[in-house]
């Protein structure tokens, strides 16, 4: 098993990425020198990390999904959030009147759901594009009104419905460019609907990450971290990461940390700056924290 740099005993419970934008650029791909989901499983288990997360879960054939969460059974990690219809599925529009598109979205979140199954996954990532001839009011009422729908569908997974605002800088045409708009969107739709906060399209959209992560932090089921201006490893830009991570230690205690970023560096010695990075964030974090971060087990 490969390692990377130095050991380090872990504070925050932090999850690799196998995939944010495709299937074939995980976090250590040219460390491992695979896009393999099983190497990179298996890395990340010998870096001592809580677990992954993989965008683009619903892409994989569910024999490759059953192998994936087999290993992370294995090696006692966790499978964070994967994104309802990534690209090149069809994007869902949720405040799309009508029963087609009703029975479009449930046929989607039972497909995640079944992947979900089969590796334990705690969040799928809810997105919604925007439609330009419907008051944006109405969609986001329809929005909450299907999220509310799905629960009793996907119990049984195990699988937690989490909405994310994402800027309008980075992805044009969503319908969710603030956080405040995304938590009240699951506010509406019961206790059972949850966020994942991005600190790179918070920082973009809001401004003071550590007030709005404040402000929603009670629905907030996993952080995705990445610096803003650039979305790269922390310490690149101008968020502070001791303060955020150890503030949601404290509000969100056991949740997971999902590493959302792309390393500034390229190659392989882009990716050990990256995880060096990571540690220098981690051990701040436990200082500011006062030693309080835990890698404790989900939350749904």
């Amino acid at each position: 098993m490969l390692r990377t740099g130095t050991p380090h005993d872990w504070t925050v419970p932090f999850a690799a990425t196998l995939g944010i934008r495709s299937l074939d650029e995980p976090m250590f791909r040219e460390t491992v020198g695979s896009t393999d989901p099983i190497a990179q499983i298996d890395h990340v288990a010998g870096m001592g990390l809580a677990g992954i997360a993989d965008n683009m879960l619903r892409l994989r054939p569910p024999a490759v999904q059953a192998r994936m969460g087999r290993a992370l059974a294995e090696h006692g990690l966790r499978f964070g959030s994967f994104v309802v219809s990534p690209p090149p599925l069809q994007r869902l529009a949720w405040g799309q009147g009508g029963q087609e598109a009703t029975e479009l979205i449930r046929a989607e979140v039972l497909a995640c759901a079944e992947a979900a199954e089969r590796v334990r996954a705690e969040a799928l990532t809810v997105t919604s594009v925007m439609l330009d001839d419907c008051p944006v009011a109405d969609q986001l009422t329809l929005m909450s009104d299907r999220l509310a729908g799905l629960v009793s569908e996907i119990r049984s997974a195990g699988l937690r419905l989490c909405v994310e605002s994402v800027s309008a800088k980075r992805v044009s045409g969503m319908l969710l460019n603030h956080i405040h708009a995304a938590d009240e969107v699951a506010r509406t739709a019961g206790p059972e609907i949850g966020l994942i906060f991005d600190t790179h399209h918070v920082a973009a959209m809001d401004g003071d990450v550590l007030e709005a992560l404040h402000k929603v932090s009670e629905r907030v089921a996993i952080l995705q971290i990445a610096d803003f201006p650039e979305r790269a490893e922390p310490g690149t830009g101008t968020l502070d990461f001791a303060k955020i991570l150890a503030a949601f230690a404290r509000l969100r205690p056991g949740a997971l940390v999902e590493c959302e970023f792309f390393p500034r560096g390229s190659g392989r010695a882009g990716e050990e700056a990256a995880l060096e990075a990571l540690r220098r964030a981690d051990t701040a974090a436990a200082r500011a924290g006062g030693h309080e971060i835990t890698m404790g087990g989900n939350l749904k």
